[in-house]
C-alpha cells in the first residue's frame, strides 16, 4: 500500500504544473532532432563503406573497429555516468573546482586503463587469434581508435553533465558519422578503397570529434565564470577515500553496460545454438530492428540524467515533478513507435524477403518489451543519478540470467518466438524491480 501511495504522490498531482524551462526544452529539442539526423548518417556510412570495400575487406574493417570500440568502451570504466552525476550536482559557479578534482582524475584514470586497453590490444593483434589478417598500419590505426574512442566518451559525459546533452549526443551521432560519410565519399571520388584508409578516417572523425568538444567545454566555461584562468595541473585535489567511492561508482556503472551488452547479443549466439542458423537469423534481425522501440527512451535518460540533480538541488517535489514529465514523455512517444511498428512489421518483413515472413510475431514482441521499459526510464535515472547504480547493476544482472534460464525451454520449443518471449519476459521484470526500487528510495528520501 505504501508503494501504492507513493505512485499516487508520483503520477497523480494533477493539479501541479512542471514548467521545463526554455534551455531544457531546446536541449531536448536539440537531443531528439540529433539522434534522428545521425541515425541515418550512419546508416549511409556504413553503406557506402561495405559497399566500397566489398564483404571481405569489410569483414576485417569492422572487426577491426569493432575490436576497438568494444576494448574502449571497457577502459571507459562506466566514468561518463559519473561525470554526468558529479558535476550536474553542483551550481555552475562550482564547475572549475570540479575539473580540478574530479574531471582531472577521471581523465588521468581513463588514460592509464587506455594504455593498458592498448598494450592488450597489441599483443592480441599480433598473436592474430580469432582475427582476420591485417596490415601493420591497420593493426596501429585499431589501436590508436581505443584511446581516442575513451576521451570521445569522456566529453560526452562531461557535455551531459553541463547540461548540453545534444551537444555530448552530437559528437558521436553527427560530427563522428557526418565525417564518416564526407571521408567515404572523397575516397570514392579518388577510387581509394584499403582497409586502412577508413580506419584512418575512424581516427580523424573522432579527433574532429574531441576538438569540438574541447572548443564547446572551454566556451561553457568562459560563459559561465567570465574567464578560465584555472589551473588545470596534474595534482587533482582529490583524496583517496573519494577516489575510491568514484571507482566503485565507476565499476558499478561498467557493470551495468556489460548486462546490457550481454544482453544485446548473447540471444543470438543461444538461439544460433538452441535452434540453428534460421532461427537465429530470424530473431537476429526481429532483435536488432526492434530495437527502435528503445530510442525514444533512451534519448529521454540521456536529456533526464543530468536534471535529476539539478532538481534535486531545489527539492524532492521538483524530482518528482520532473520524473513525471518524463514519465508520460517516454511511454507516449514509445508506445507511437510500437503502433507503427507493429502495423508496418509485416510489410518491412516482406521487404526482406520470404525467410523473413516468421520474424513478424518475434519483432512484435520485442518492441512490446519496450513498453514497460519505458516506463520505468525515469525510474532507472533516477537511480543512476542518486547513488544506487549498484541496484542498476545488481538488476540488470538478475535480468540477464533470468533470460538465459528462459531462453533454454522456450527456443527449444518455438525458435525464435521463444527468445522473442525470453527476452520481453526478462526486460518486464527487470523494468518493474527497477521502479519499484526508485519508488522505495524516494519514499526514504522524505
Amino acid at each position: 500500500m505504501a508503494g501504492i501511495g507513493t505512485m499516487k504522490s508520483l503520477f497523480g498531482e494533477s493539479k501541479k504544473r512542471f514548467c521545463v524551462d526554455r534551455a531544457g526544452a531546446l536541449d531536448f529539442l536539440g537531443t531528439a532532432l540529433v539522434k534522428f539526423v545521425g541515425l541515418p548518417l550512419a546508416f549511409l556510412a556504413n553503406l557506402l563503406i561495405a559497399r566500397l570495400l566489398g564483404p571481405k575487406e569489410f569483414g576485417v574493417y569492422i572487426t577491426l573497429l569493432s575490436i576497438a570500440l568494444v576494448i574502449g568502451g571497457v577502459a571507459t570504466y562506466g566514468l561518463p555516468p559519473v561525470l554526468v552525476r558529479e558535476i550536474s550536482s553542483v551550481q555552475p559557479d562550482k564547475w572549475p573546482n570540479i575539473f580540478k578534482s574530479v574531471v582531472l582524475w577521471a581523465v588521468k584514470f581513463s588514460l592509464k586503463l587506455s594504455l593498458i586497453a592498448m598494450i592488450f590490444t597489441l599483443v592480441w593483434l599480433q598473436l592474430g587469434i580469432g582475427i582476420p589478417a591485417s596490415s601493420l598500419v591497420e593493426k596501429a590505426l585499431t589501436v590508436i581508435v581505443i584511446p581516442l574512442s575513451v576521451i570521445a566518451n569522456i566529453l560526452v559525459g562531461v557535455l551531459s553533465g553541463m547540461s548540453r546533452v545534444s551537444r555530448g549526443q552530437m559528437i558521436h551521432m553527427v560530427l563522428r558519422n557526418g565525417s564518416l560519410l564526407l571521408g567515404a565519399s572523397l575516397l570514392f571520388i579518388i577510387g581509394e578503397r584499403r582497409t586502412e584508409y577508413f580506419l584512418f578516417l575512424q581516427v580523424l572523425s573522432f579527433l574532429i570529434a574531441i576538438v569540438i568538444s574541447l572548443a564547446w567545454i572551454f566556451s561553457l566555461l568562459l560563459d559561465t565564470h567570465g574567464d578560465i584562468s584555472f589551473t588545470l595541473d596534474f595534482q587533482s585535489g582529490i583524496s583517496s577515500d573519494r577516489a575510491k567511492s568514484l571507482r566503485r561508482s565507476a565499476l558499478n556503472f561498467l557493470s551495468v553496460s556489460l548486462a546490457w551488452m550481454v544482453l544485446g547479443r548473447l540471444d543470438v549466439v543461444l538461439v544460433n545454438a538452441l535452434a540453428g542458423t534460421i532461427q537465429a537469423g530470424i530473431f537476429g534481425i526481429s532483435a536488432r530492428l526492434g530495437q527502435l522501440g528503445g530510442v525514444v527512451g533512451l534519448l529521454w535518460i540521456a536529456w533526464l540524467q543530468p536534471r535529476i540533480n539539478s532538481h534535486n538541488r531545489i527539492s524532492r517535489n521538483s524530482v518528482i515533478s520532473l520524473m513525471k514529465l518524463s514519465f508520460l514523455g517516454s511511454v507516449s512517444m514509445t508506445l507511437l513507435l510500437i503502433c507503427a511498428g507493429w502495423l508496418f512489421g509485416p510489410y518491412l518483413m516482406d521487404w526482406l524477403g520470404n525467410g523473413f515472413v516468421q520474424g513478424v510475431a518475434p519483432f512484435r514482441w520485442i518492441l512490446l518489451g519496450y513498453l514497460p521499459w519505458a516506463a520505468s526510464v525515469p525510474f532507472y535515472a533516477y537511480l543512476s543519478m542518486t547513488g544506487r547504480e549498484v541496484y542498476l547493476s545488481r538488476v540488470l544482472w538478475i535480468q540477464v540470467l533470468l533470460t538465459v534460464v528462459a531462453s533454454f525451454p522456450l527456443v527449444v520449443s518455438f525458435g525464435a518466438l521463444g527468445a522473442a518471449w525470453s527476452w520481453t519476459g526478462g526486460l518486464t521484470l527487470g523494468s518493474l524491480i527497477i521502479i519499484l526500487l526508485a519508488i522505495s528510495s524516494l519514499k526514504n528520501s522524505v
